[in-house]
């Protein structure tokens, strides 16, 4: 009996460290510089990497058309999330692809 409790617990607790995979919000500093062909947002941090963004989040308040934001640093705060994949056509393949997308966004100090 003394066994069996013990090995319940063990699962037990085996199973919350397993949990779900939740993929926490990442964050930097960069500088917006436009967007590509594609709608996508570029950033380029402080060691001159460039970060693509293929979405904004819904609690994104900027105007990206604009272009005084160009040259701008910014903190932003994204996440992976899986996005739908379209043909030459524009018509969804069925098939989905793992994109940025900027969750929230202010201006640097």
């Amino acid at each position: 009996m003394k066994t069996l409790l013990v090995t319940t617990i063990l699962f037990t607790l085996m199973s919350f460290q397993m949990g779900t995979d939740v993929q926490a919000d990442s964050k930097l500093t960069a500088t917006f510089m436009g967007s590509n062909d594609d709608g996508a947002y570029l950033y380029i941090d402080a060691e001159n990497v460039t970060h693509i963004f293929a979405e904004l989040g819904d609690d994104v308040n900027y105007d990206f058309l604009d272009d005084p934001y160009i040259g701008k640093k910014f903190v932003v705060t994204w996440k992976e999330v899986d996005a739908d994949v379209y043909d030459d056509e524009g018509d969804p393949t069925g098939e989905t692809t793992k994109v940025k997308q900027i969750v929230t966004l202010a201006l640097a100090k």
